[in-house]
């Protein structure tokens, strides 16, 4: 049953091989949660990751209110995570982020802010923390 229609906000977070990172992303996420402006809730996409990304997403949202997730069956890339994400959420505002925190939860809260100005709010990422491979990409 999908309850992210009782949130203002949800936020999708596709998650390609990212086990090492997860526990930070939960626990920034669990501090988030308590000083949010609006109910939010985060829906895990698992974009068919190979390492254990998929069972800590499982006890992440076991183990605590206000979590969910769905899991592709293969990847689709972060284009295809991202569609599976907003189209599952039925929530009146919807947002996303990166799992390995290259955003901030808390950045949320200066979108928000603005949120009866327009229909679709953006934020930019001027601290990019890439790392060398995804810097230069050859092909």
């Amino acid at each position: 049953m999908n309850q992210t229609a009782d949130y203002e906000l949800s936020i999708v977070i596709p998650v390609y091989n990212e086990q090492e990172s997860l526990h930070d992303l939960f626990d920034a996420l669990t501090a988030y949660k308590q000083k949010a402006s609006v109910k939010v809730c985060f829906l895990f996409v698992n974009d068919g990751s190979s390492d254990n990304s998929l069972n800590l997403i499982k006890q992440f949202c076991l183990s605590a209110t206000d979590f969910y997730y769905i899991s592709l069956e293969k990847r689709s890339g972060l284009t295809g995570a991202l569609k599976a994400g907003f189209s599952e959420v039925k929530s009146d505002w919807v947002g996303y982020m990166d799992a390995d925190l290259q955003t901030f939860p808390d950045d949320f809260e200066l979108l928000l802010k603005n949120r009866y100005q327009g229909e679709l709010i953006c934020g930019i990422r001027v601290k990019r923390h890439d790392s060398v491979s995804k810097k230069f990409n050859p092909n």
